[in-house]
Formats: C-alpha cells, structure tokens, sequence
C-alpha cells in the first residue's frame, strides 16, 4: 500500500501528460485542416489576384476584401459566415493572409513552363489544456498553408 501510496502520483501525472499530449495533437491536426480550407477556396474565386508576369508581381484585386473575409470565417468557423469556432480560443485575429500573393514561376532548362500566384495564410493559436489549472501548459499552435489560385 505504500509503495501504491508513492507511485500513483507519479502515473497520474503521466496519464494527464498523455491526455495533453493528445489533445494537442488532436488541436494541431484541426487547426491544420481547417487553414487548409481558406487558401483552397482563394484559390479557386474569380478575379481576386491580378497577375503581372512582366513585373514578376501577383497583388490582390479585391477591393472589399469579401473573398479575404469569406476564407477567413471559412477557416475560423468551418462556413462562410460566423459561428462556432472549430478550435476553442481561435479568432479572425489570429489568421494571417500573406500580402501580397508570392508570383511563382516553374522553370525547366531555362525555359519558363508556367508562372502562378501562391495564396498563403498562417495561423497562431494558443493551446487550450483540458487541465489548465492543475498542469499549465503555456503552448502554441502554429500552421501554415498555402495553394495556387487557378481561378482565371
């Protein structure tokens, strides 16, 4: 009973570190997939980048920055409009849309073979552990993603 009486502390600090552990892996995966979702839908909106192959510049020609929002709350809430956040603590704030798109050009044998603009958008969100209280973990997610508009 004593030797129990030692031990146990020390299993249920592991059992609590192995439920952390998974979830923030489980956090990451979701913040992941969910950033992968707005430079997928950027990539494919009509008419928001204006290319400029001579300068070897993309910018964004998306004045009310609708389709910049759209992908955002597409990010954030898992829909167009607002909701529920797909993680707890992730807000609009916490995403970055890289300004301005990077002009990408593919080259075989010196040969231009297409040149494209790259959306790219970060996200930074701090962890939420489920015993915050009892094991502070002071973490962050970080993940990144990034497609090329084919739109036009």
């Amino acid at each position: 009973m004593v030797e129990f009486a030692i031990v146990v502390w020390l299993l249920i600090i592991l059992v609590l570190g192995f439920v952390e552990l998974g979830r923030a892996l489980y956090q990451h995966n979701t913040l992941h997939e969910a950033l992968a979702a707005g430079p997928r839908y950027l990539g494919r909106v009509p008419g928001i980048i204006d290319m400029d192959p001579g300068a070897n510049s993309c910018s964004w020609d998306d004045p009310s920055n609708t389709a910049r929002n759209n992908a955002t709350n597409l990010v954030v809430y898992g829909a167009l409009a607002a909701g529920t956040p797909v993680l707890e603590g992730f807000e609009i704030s916490d995403i970055t849309v890289v300004n301005p798109p990077e002009y990408y050009e593919y080259v075989v044998g010196g040969v231009i073979q297409f040149s494209a603009c790259i959306i790219r958008m970060e996200a930074d969100v701090s962890f939420s552990p489920l015993f915050g209280e009892l094991i502070p973990i002071p973490a962050s997610l970080s993940a990144a993603a990034e497609e090329r508009y084919i739109a036009e």
